[in-house]
C-alpha cells in the first residue's frame, strides 16, 4: 500500500520493491497468537501482534515487542512458520527491555525449528543495522498483520465429516518515508511517543490507497502491526550511488510498537535497542548465563 506518491519513485519501482523484498520478509515473520485460558473456541485464539525469527551465534530467537511477548506467562502465545499448517506454542523465557524501548526476545530451539517441513528463514543478524541513521527521504518497508484483517472459520460438518476450525490471518505492506514532524497531540498518548527517542512512520488508513488493483477499501487500523519489523530499503542509497538496487541491501532499523491515531502514526524503536537487547543475550550465554538474564546488564 502507499500513503501518497512518494517523490521521486514511480509506483511501478514502489510494488517492484514491495513484491521482492516482501517475498524475502514473509519468509522471516509469523504472526502471534493469544490463547486465554479457558477458550474453548475451534480454533481458539485471537491475533496478537506480529513477530519475526533471527539468529545470532548459532541460536535463533523470535523478535516482538515487550508488551506483546510478556503474555508468554498466564496465557499461550503461538507463532508459526512461513509455509507450515501447523503453529507452536512460545514456551521459553522472554528476555526484554520495557518502554519506552518495547523490545522482546525468546528463544526458539532446534527441536521447535524442526517440527514441521516450513519455508521459514531467520534474518542474519549481520542485516540489523548498526545504527538507525537511514539517509533523508529513504524507503521504509514495514510488513505485518493487523487485526482487522483476522478471521476465523468455525470448525463445521461438510458432507457428514467434521472440519476443523481454521484461522486466517492476511499480511499487509506499507512503503512510506520517515515522519519527521512529532505531533503536540501525541503528547497525551499513553503510551508516549518520544521524540527524542523514536521515529514514527505515516500511517493514515482513510487516506492511503492499496497499490494492488485487486483491494479496494480503506486500510486497517494498527493494532496487531505492533513487532513488526522496519526496513530501510536503502534504495536511495544504492540507486544514488548509481548502484542496481537489490532486496539484500535492505537492513532492520526499527520495530513498530504503537500507533497514534490522532497524529496518523506508527511509532517505531531504533534498532540500536534491538541490538542492545541481543547484545546482553549473547553476553549471558558466553558467560555459562540463561540468555534471559538481565541482571548487571
Amino acid at each position: 500500500m502507499k500513503e501518497e506518491q512518494i517523490n521521486g519513485v514511480s509506483n511501478d519501482t514502489l510494488m517492484d520493491i514491495e513484491k521482492r523484498l516482501g517475498d524475502v520478509v514473509s519468509t522471516y515473520t509469523t504472526v502471534i497468537t493469544k490463547i486465554l485460558p479457558n477458550d474453548m473456541r475451534d480454533p481458539p485464539g485471537d491475533l496478537h501482534g506480529t513477530g519475526s525469527y533471527f539468529e545470532v551465534d548459532g541460536q535463533k530467537y523470535l523478535l516482538t515487542c515487550e508488551h506483546v511477548g510478556k503474555d508468554v506467562q498466564g496465557a499461550s502465545l503461538c507463532a508459526t512458520f512461513n509455509g507450515a499448517e501447523i503453529a507452536f506454542s512460545l514456551a521459553n523465557t522472554v528476555s526484554a527491555l520495557l518502554y519506552p524501548a518495547d523490545v522482546a526476545i525468546t528463544a526458539i530451539t532446534d527441536n521447535t525449528w524442526n517440527l514441521t517441513e516450513h519455508k521459514a528463514q531467520a534474518i542474519p543478524f549481520s542485516l540489523f543495522s548498526e545504527r538507525h541513521l537511514p539517509i533523508d527521504d529513504e524507503l521504509m518497508y514495514v510488513a505485518g498483520n493487523p487485526g482487522e484483517l483476522s478471521r476465523i472459520w468455525p470448525a463445521m460438518i461438510v458432507d457428514g465429516i467434521e472440519e476443523s476450525g481454521i484461522q486466517h490471518y492476511t499480511t499487509i505492506s506499507l512503503m512510506c518515508e520517515i515522519q519527521d514532524y512529532f505531533d503536540p497531540g501525541m503528547m497525551e498518548d499513553k503510551p508516549q511517543p518520544l521524540e527524542d527517542m523514536h521515529f514514527l512512520l505515516p500511517y493514515t488508513p482513510e487516506f492511503a490507497m492499496y497499490m494492488n488493483d485487486d483491494h479496494e477499501g480503506t486500510l486497517p487500523r494498527a493494532p496487531g502491526l505492533s513487532g513488526s519489523l522496519v526496513w530501510n530499503t536503502r534504495y536511495r542509497e544504492i540507486t544514488n550511488s548509481g548502484d542496481i538496487w537489490q532486496p539484500s541491501d535492505a537492513r532492520v532499523t526499527g520495530i513498530v510498537w504503537g500507533n497514534s491515531t490522532k497524529a496518523g502514526v506508527l511509532v517505531a524503536t531504533p534498532v540500536e535497542y534491538i541490538r542492545q537487547l541481543i547484545e546482553i543475550a549473547r553476553k549471558n550465554i558466553a558467560e555459562g548465563k540463561p540468555y534471559w538474564d538481565c541482571r548487571n546488564n
